[in-house]
């Protein structure tokens, strides 16, 4: 049994950690930070992170998407002062993208995580679709696939998330040079 569990843990360890060993690089676009990591044994990209920071604050809006995922997963960084809660919160989100394609919004839940590295304090918002209102996965793939649509052809993201504890926080995000970096690497999102 022993050698079994070995057997089996030592590829699935080496799974997970890919990442430990991939070779990352950066390039930017207009607003946008792109880091691609590579698959350590193809030297093919395995993920992309892309992030953008908004101009008055340590707060950052990115998404990310990796061959391991089949969603893109889209987040808020708030680091230190930028920080709003020491527990982790389920956030109610509202948002606008500008200029509008005249779509109704998809609607969006936050989950705040709390981080800590490097005595740097965080709060990590994870912005997902309910899936209590989604049939399917594929009708789930579908709304995100939509809401990156809308995302690349916005010009302006402004963002509300709230919880009756904290009250509202307002941001306000560049889309400037997303639509570029993300088509160039949307197939790593689906």
């Amino acid at each position: 049994m022993t050698r079994i569990t070995v057997f089996l843990l030592l590829p699935l360890s080496l799974l997970l950690s890919t990442h430990s060993f991939a070779k990352a690089t950066q390039t930017f676009h207009e607003d946008y930070s792109l880091t691609t990591y590579l698959n350590p044994y193809t030297q093919e990209p395995d993920q992309v992170e892309l992030f953008t920071k908004q101009a008055s604050s340590e707060a950052f809006f990115g998404l990310t998407c990796s061959t391991g995922n089949s969603l893109p997963a889209l987040q808020i960084l708030l680091l230190n002062k930028a920080a709003i809660s020491p527990t982790p919160k389920l956030m109610t989100v509202q948002y606008q993208i500008r200029p509008s394609d005249k779509r109704a919004p998809i609607p969006l839940q936050g989950i705040l995580k709390i981080q800590s590295q490097n005595n740097q304090k965080q709060n990590r918002i994870r912005l997902e679709i309910p899936t209590q209102q989604i049939g399917s996965f594929q009708q789930l793939q579908q709304s995100y696939q939509q809401l990156l649509d809308q995302l690349k052809n916005g010009q302006t993201l402004h963002i509300k998330i709230a919880h009756h504890s904290l009250g509202e926080y307002d941001y306000t995000f560049s889309l400037k040079g997303l639509n570029y970096l993300l088509t160039s690497n949307e197939s790593l999102c689906f």
